[in-house]
């Protein structure tokens, strides 16, 4: 037996701990016999643990009572015969499942590679502790024993302290940006549904995109929009059709897309502290029979998930030419979608007539997600806000991505 595998037996055999953690899957459900999209969620929250801890590593094929059972059981789930392929597609969706739940700076402080141990093929998540503060879906998560736990409130504030050498203004500063960045988005949205609002949209249903720099909250940002002011597509609304009009107003500067106007479909603003709003009111509209007039509430998700990749690359484009700083954080608001549906056969056809759930809530507020580095991948970070879209809908997962995360469609055109 080589020395590597026994120092892996060694921490095996000591069973999980301070910095040890068993998965026997990474995403197959052994009680269910499939696919469990929590499950990956289990494998991202233990790697918060240790990245605030003292760091750790994540076995994955190895059961709670220390059992080896390798890790066949996740790769039959890619249906491919080739084992090799199928292997390298698993460990891409391991490290994308990490990047996505934890963010880009963490992901480096990971370091991911299969092993044999007694004949079974495992994973291994060697995770390093990490010097800045990490959290997984907005939770403080940290290593006790053989848990991962969140921290709240005053523990959360006194481990920051003495832990990362954090001041406590440093702290409470960085936590009260964000939460002026919900109420922000709270109040925008209020705003954008309201009757008096001077700009008036096609219809009442606009999907609302609200990218913010943490620093146009924190240091009061002010940048010159006249380094943009002349490319007429810098701002371009989100599935702007229509003509664009491109003006100052007292706000920052504003591009309206329409047949004049008066008569808008979308616009978007970019304030003088560089947050962009970006809103579109002819994406979720309701479809009628042709013969019958009956009206259906059906959500084109599609095109709503394509025409908000290319918003989002076009104004991360805009935001390096301005030289906003990172971080931005990204919030993605549907309003007034209540009884919307999605047409699963569109997706399946075998599943003729069939259809997703209604959206039980009137305004759908999707969590926000922080972009840490301008070379990202638009597709694979926005995965998770569309999924929060199709759960919405009782769907596990945005059926524009395939088995292996990929998405399928163009979206440079």
């Amino acid at each position: 037996m080589l020395e590597k595998e026994q120092n892996l037996l060694r921490f095996i055999n000591e069973g999980e701990g301070q910095k040890v953690e068993f998965k026997e899957t990474f995403k197959y459900d052994i009680k269910k016999g499939n696919k469990n999209k929590q499950l990956p969620k289990e494998v991202s929250r233990a790697a918060c643990g240790f990245l605030n801890s003292q760091g750790g590593i994540i076995f994955i094929g190895i059961s709670d009572a220390c059992d080896i059972k390798g890790i066949e059981n996740d790769l039959r789930t890619y249906n491919i015969e080739d084992i090799a392929k199928s292997k390298d597609i698993y460990f891409q969706e391991i490290k994308r499942t990490l990047k996505e739940h934890l963010g880009v700076n963490a992901i480096n402080n990971v370091d991911i590679f299969f092993e044999t141990i007694k004949n079974s093929e495992i994973i291994v998540v060697q995770v390093k502790a990490s010097d800045k503060p990490v959290f997984y879906f907005e939770k403080f998560i940290v290593r006790n024993g053989p848990a991962s736990i969140e921290l709240k409130g005053k523990e959360m504030y006194d481990y920051l302290v003495n832990h990362f050498n954090l001041s406590q203004g440093r702290i409470q500063e960085s936590i009260r940006i964000v939460d002026k960045m919900k109420i922000f988005r709270e109040d925008r949205v209020k705003v954008i549904k309201s009757k008096d609002w001077p700009l008036k949209l096609s219809y009442n249903s606009r999907v609302v995109l609200l990218m913010i720099a943490e620093q146009s909250f924190g240091d009061e940002l002010q940048i010159d929009l006249n380094k943009i002011a002349s490319d007429q597509y810098s701002l371009d609304p989100i599935d702007c059709t229509y003509g664009r009009y491109h003006i100052f107003n007292p706000e920052g500067l504003i591009c309206m897309c329409g047949t004049t106007e008066d008569e808008i479909v979308s616009y978007t603003q970019i304030y003088r502290n560089g947050i962009i709003e970006s809103v579109n009111g002819d994406l979720i509209i309701p479809s009628h029979h042709s013969s019958t007039k009956q009206k259906f509430l059906i959500l084109n998700i599609t095109r709503i998930e394509k025409e908000l990749i290319r918003a989002i690359r076009k104004f991360l484009e805009t935001y390096k030419i301005l030289e906003i700083p990172m971080p931005i954080y990204i919030f993605l608001t549907f309003t007034t979608v209540k009884d919307y549906f999605i047409k699963i056969d569109d997706f399946r056809p075998h599943d003729f007539g069939k259809t997703s759930k209604i959206i039980d809530r009137d305004d759908l507020f999707v969590p926000y997600v922080k972009v840490e580095s301008y070379n990202i991948n638009i597709e694979d970070f926005m995965r998770s806000c569309f999924d929060f879209v199709w759960n919405a809908c009782g769907e596990p997962r945005s059926l524009n991505y395939d088995d292996n995360g990929k998405y399928l469609h163009n979206t440079n055109y």
